[in-house]
């Protein structure tokens, strides 16, 4: 799920899903410790996002290699991903999580320089 995820192919993970993946399965070491929601959010996968967060996964479950969450992953990663922010805050992503630096989405995305995400957080 999380490769399909990471690649952005919505119809792989439908059917990932139809034959009940766990969308909250642990984060894979060999895709960057991240959930298949972590993975589709620092993509900038909208479509995948929406599918994951209607399958009920852990909006605020955090990557093993850097403790990001799918809010500070897809609004921290180079570009920023305005859209995707967005669907995890309207699942209640907690704002003021921290990575393992200590850092929340909004310290990220201001160090990456991202204004328009840093207008919505």
């Amino acid at each position: 799920l999380q490769a399909a995820a990471e690649g952005g192919h919505l119809e792989v993970v439908e059917r990932l899903l139809a034959a009940n993946a766990d969308v909250n399965a642990a984060a894979a070491t060999s895709y960057n410790g991240r959930t298949a929601l972590q993975a589709a959010s620092q993509g900038g996968h909208l479509e995948v996002v929406k599918r994951l967060l209607a399958a009920n996964t852990d909006v605020n479950a955090t990557a093993s290699t850097d403790g990001w969450t799918a809010l500070q992953a897809a609004a921290a990663t180079e570009g920023g991903h305005l859209e995707v922010v967005e669907r995890p805050l309207a699942a209640n992503a907690d704002i003021n999580a921290t990575d393992r630096k200590g850092l929340t989405a909004l310290q990220k995305t201001v160090e990456r320089g991202h204004l328009e995400i840093v207008e919505i957080l």
